[in-house]
């Protein structure tokens, strides 16, 4: 994961006024994995991900940062 993504999710979750806590409660997970997926120091599952991107109201390819060549 790079630092962008971290960025990115921090922000979209900001945006709809969740705490880390309050986001790993609806993923059910430790609210730790949040803070190591925002700082970037661990990437998330697929299926992690694919939640994280629903909850937030955003596609999977934003949260990611994919980018087209």
């Amino acid at each position: 994961m790079t630092t962008e993504m971290g960025k990115r999710l921090r922000t979209m979750r900001e945006e709809h006024n969740l705490t880390q806590q309050e986001l790993a409660n609806k993923l059910g997970i430790a609210r730790e994995q949040i803070t190591r997926y925002e700082v970037g120091t661990k990437l998330p599952t697929l299926l992690i991900a694919i939640q994280i991107s629903d909850v937030l109201g955003c596609s999977l390819d934003y949260l990611v940062v994919r980018r087209c060549s």
